[in-house]
């Protein structure tokens, strides 16, 4: 896991998953350092997520957002964010939907990954994180 975890900040991707049917969401930590929030502070969910999108933008990812809860539409959408310090970033935000034979979407996950803004050379990050520099 400590691999797993050393690679999305290397490369600046977070992921996420909603559960459904219990209603939960779950953010891995580069999700919760992408968007500059602290996991004991802040709970994880597609509205907290839209916030952080500039306004002209949100509206957009929120259809997606629909679309993939309801239907089961993926999407791959580029964003601007502002974190809860106001750094701007650009990401790409994916979603997707697990549905079962009944058509039901139980699930939905995804990732947001850093394209430009406050991420360091990813090359340079992946380095460090093997030499632990």
């Amino acid at each position: 896991l400590s691999s797993l975890e050393a690679v999305q900040d290397a490369l600046g991707i977070g992921f996420y998953s909603f559960d459904i049917e219990n209603n939960t969401a779950l953010w891995t930590k580069a999700m919760y350092e992408i968007l500059d929030f602290d996991a004991k502070r802040h709970t994880p969910s597609v509205e907290a997520l839209l916030a952080c999108v500039a306004e002209d933008e949100r509206a957009a990812l929120s259809d997606d957002f629909q679309a993939v809860l309801e239907r089961g539409v993926p999407f791959h959408r580029t964003v601007r964010l502002a974190g809860a310090a106001g750094v701007q970033i650009t990401c790409t935000c994916l979603g997707r939907a697990r549905t079962e034979d009944d058509g039901r979407i139980p699930h939905v996950y995804g990732s947001l990954r850093v394209v430009s803004g406050n991420e360091v050379d990813p090359a340079l990050n992946l380095a460090q994180s093997e030499t632990g520099s």
